[in-house]
């Protein structure tokens, strides 16, 4: 009984550890991505959103192991990884029009004035070989390497409007069924 008594403790105490860390680096929070051209904080991405004319994508973007780097890794290199993958997004995107925001837990949201220009996974699977380039950093610290997941995008139908907020809801939605395209490890 005192054998684990003393095991619970002990994990107990890793648990209060890790929620520290990452409360610490900020996980929960939206965090601002500063300094990537696109990339807006998201009350400026929500005021985009409502303002938007015309016919527009939603995607949705999310580091799947974000909760075990900012776990690891300190709150200066949690915002380096996030400023890493919103820059691969944007460069890859950005000339598409796409608008993207940091919205918490690893995740990114976006708007494209229309399509994405290829299917998710192909899109997955690019910005993940553009990742691979800080991979010998993410080693060397002794963090996890992003695995970066693109959900499904969510457009208006032929026949019906939906509002931009509706779109956004359903493309985040997208990436936490089980049936999401398989992610791509760096």
């Amino acid at each position: 009984m005192a054998a684990r008594l003393t095991d619970e403790r002990r994990r107990s105490g890793a648990l209060a550890l890790r929620l520290r860390g990452l409360a610490a680096a900020g996980f929960d929070d939206p965090l601002p991505v500063s300094g990537v051209p696109g990339v807006v904080d998201l009350p400026t991405f929500e005021d985009q959103m409502r303002n938007g004319r015309g016919r527009q994508t939603a995607v949705a973007f999310r580091i799947g192991n974000a909760g075990a780097i900012a776990a690891e890794a300190t709150p200066a290199q949690y915002q380096d990884m996030l400023y890493h993958v919103a820059a691969v997004i944007m460069d890859r995107l950005g000339g598409y029009g796409l608008v993207l925001a940091h919205s918490g837990h690893g995740e990114f949201v976006g708007l494209l004035p229309e399509d994405l220009p290829e299917r998710a996974h192909v899109l997955a699977g690019e910005l993940a070989i553009r990742l691979a380039d800080r991979a010998p950093i993410y080693d060397r610290l002794g963090v996890p390497r992003p695995v970066l997941q693109v959900g499904k995008p969510m457009r208006p139908g032929l026949f019906f409007r939906s509002k931009p907020e509706r779109l956004l809801r359903r493309a985040r939605d997208t990436l936490r069924r089980p049936d999401l395209m398989p992610a791509v490890m760096v």
